[in-house]
């Protein structure tokens, strides 16, 4: 598989996390975008990963090992 990484703006992919509802706007809940900080972009989904736990967002790009 070939895997594609880019980094694109940050700010971007949280807005499309928020609006497909990975990722949410209200504090307080366990996807809140603010526990979250963006890695990178592969094969065009976004990854996060947590700023406390630094655990990944599930789920992950297929081959994409952390």
């Amino acid at each position: 598989m070939n895997t594609k990484m880019e980094y694109g703006n940050p700010q971007e992919a949280f807005e499309s996390a928020i609006a497909a509802g990975t990722l949410s706007a209200t504090p307080g809940l366990d996807n809140y975008a603010g526990n979250y900080m963006y890695m990178c972009t592969i094969d065009g989904r976004h990854q996060f990963k947590n700023i406390n736990t630094r655990q990944y967002l599930e789920p992950l790009t297929p081959g994409f090992r952390v």
